[in-house]
């Protein structure tokens, strides 16, 4: 068996795809298997993939039969994966040279159950080029061994849900997979809340380790739709269930910066677009029912008070 299975999600991807797999297939880290899912793409995708596949038996395709979405996808790659570790790259993500072997001899030297790197944001035109002399070098970390604290910490960043910057112990996911509810975004959001509380033990790496492309097609970059206003009250239910797991410290961070999303998706960009706004409306007044109050801010605690007793369109 492997010692990491990476997992590659990709839809229509063609044109990044190269730079992603060179990227796994340049690791300084060799014993890794690569799962590449692809989502019924409608582009070159599959060619990209099968030429890797061709000449190296590390990776491996997995075709849906029809367009699934992202979750889907991703629990596919999780239910062929064998290796001890699990990491998730993106399709148009690049991986440092040496991430993997980063990663897992921090993971192997301090037994921890989640090893997180640093990302950085690259332009569309960024290109991953191979270095003939990559080569690991000892970093530093920082330890923790309470997943409140880790998850308070890192959600000031907003990085905390960023499931390409780390490994998992296979162990720890166990039979969790992605909730089909946040099925087009915000699926690693609702994934971390379900599975970060289950690590006795997590380690920061202060080195990057990932190369995050932003472009016009990124999930992020996209206008709100009813994907968007269905997502809200799904990954409220998800957090409610894991109310006990995380310390009140992340609660208060989590619901105020979830709450600037919904005040941006719902009210922010539907005003601007004049679109979608009955759904947005609905979705909003839902969302301020569902929010524990006691965890925001005076002037957020306020406005969903108000729009709590308001009722829903």
């Amino acid at each position: 068996m492997p010692k990491i299975s990476i997992i590659v999600p990709n839809f229509n991807y063609a044109n990044f795809l190269t730079d992603a797999l060179s990227s796994v297939q340049h690791q300084t880290f060799r014993d890794w298997e690569c799962i590449v899912i692809d989502d019924a793409s409608v582009d070159n995708s599959v060619d990209v993939i099968n030429s890797f596949v061709n000449q190296d038996s590390r990776f491996k395709l997995i075709q849906m039969p029809k367009h699934s979405g992202i979750a889907f996808v991703r629990n596919a790659g999780l239910d062929a994966a064998t290796g001890d570790y699990i990491a998730f790259l993106d399709a148009d993500d690049v991986y440092a040279q040496t991430a993997l072997e980063t990663l897992y001899i921090t993971a192997k030297m301090t037994d921890a159950d989640m090893v997180s790197g640093m990302a950085h944001a690259v332009e569309e035109t960024f290109h991953f080029v191979k270095s003939d002399n990559a080569a690991f070098v000892p970093v530093g970390f920082q330890p923790y061994i309470n997943p409140g604290i880790y998850m308070t910490r890192s959600t000031r960043a907003q990085s905390w849900f960023w499931l390409w910057r780390r490994i998992y112990k296979r162990s720890m996911i166990g039979d969790t997979r992605f909730n089909t509810k946040l099925n087009a975004i915000g699926e690693d959001i609702g994934f971390m809340l379900e599975i970060a509380h289950k690590a006795k033990y997590m380690a920061d790496i202060p080195m990057p380790v990932v190369y995050h492309r932003k472009h016009f097609n990124s999930v992020s970059m996209r206008t709100p739709c009813q994907d968007y206003f269905d997502y809200f009250p799904a990954l409220l239910e998800i957090a409610e269930k894991q109310f006990p797991n995380y310390d009140p410290g992340f609660w208060q961070i989590f619901y105020n910066a979830i709450t600037e999303y919904i005040i941006r998706e719902c009210i922010v960009k539907p005003r601007a677009l004049k679109a979608n706004l009955d759904a947005a409306r609905a979705t909003i007044l839902k969302c301020a029912q569902m929010i524990p109050r006691q965890f925001l801010s005076r002037k957020k605690r306020f406005m969903f008070w108000y729009l709590s007793r308001l009722k829903n369109a």
